[in-house]
């Protein structure tokens, strides 16, 4: 299992993955796709996951692209 820092937990914690649609802005246009968002396991709150960021990325550029 992959671990990364709660700031509500204040300590390096687990965190589970989940399917969401995401909202985001890309040269001044809003995209709409799904991604993932990481969850800490022990307080449920969002937390920051670099390769889940990576991920989330690589899915905006596509939903770019196929609107070009």
């Amino acid at each position: 299992m992959s671990t990364t820092f709660c700031e509500t937990c204040r300590k390096e914690v687990t965190f589970s993955s989940e399917t969401a649609s995401i909202k985001a802005k890309l040269k001044g246009q809003e995209y709409i796709f799904t991604g993932k968002k990481a969850i800490c396991i022990e307080c449920g709150n969002e937390v920051y996951a670099a390769d889940i960021t990576d991920e989330n990325l690589k899915s905006l550029y596509n939903a770019y692209r196929r609107n070009k």
